[in-house]
């Protein structure tokens, strides 16, 4: 804006001026809306895995439940009695208590796995709320433009009827000086 030439009369090299000045901000607001628009999307993406994510494993857990309890056996004489090994490694072959091991290291991993996703879409959400600000201000500053643009239009608009309303009253007075310097001229000659 600082470097517009307004001394000159030259309308339009003003406004292109201001024209070319304003491509630049807009090609780089597009460029930040279009990146925001996508975040936006990938957060939803992401969000909706993490649901599925969440119900697929509850899913998982209650039918690992429903199939070990089917295989366990309580032994209620020995729980009476206080007598021989717990229940559930008598329920349990050698090679299932090894599986369920196996399944409890994997389900802790799974859980900190879990934890670590969760925390990433904590950091994306602020990550796409600081880009929904951003967006915001973009389309603040466009309003504004849009604003400046059309006071700008309407101030040229007053210009040139100015300066039409000038040139009109400029003929108007010289065709009446003209005119009292011929009937001067005709009263001396």
């Amino acid at each position: 804006m600082s470097s517009l030439d307004i001394i000159n009369s030259d309308f339009d090299r003003m406004m292109s001026q201001l024209r070319s000045g304003l491509d630049a901000p807009l090609s780089g607001m597009s460029t930040a809306f279009s990146s925001s628009l996508f975040g936006l999307g990938g957060s939803l993406i992401l969000g909706f895995l993490d649901l599925q994510l969440g119900q697929a494993m509850g899913r998982f857990f209650n039918e690992v439940e429903d199939w070990l309890s089917a295989f366990a056996r309580y032994n209620d004489l020995n729980a009476q009695t206080g007598t021989g090994s717990p229940a559930l490694a008598q329920g349990l072959s050698e090679e299932g208590a090894r599986a369920l091991l196996k399944l409890a290291h994997q389900m802790e991993r799974s859980e900190a796995d879990r934890a670590t996703q969760t925390q990433q879409i904590i950091q994306m959400n602020a990550t796409l709320s600081m880009l929904t600000e951003q967006m915001s201000d973009d389309r603040r500053l466009r309003d504004q433009l849009a604003a400046l643009n059309s006071h700008i239009q309407s101030l040229g608009q007053l210009l040139i009827e100015d300066g039409s309303a000038r040139d009109q009253m400029l003929k108007a007075e010289l065709s009446a000086l003209s005119t009292a310097v011929i009937k001067l001229a005709e009263r001396k000659g």
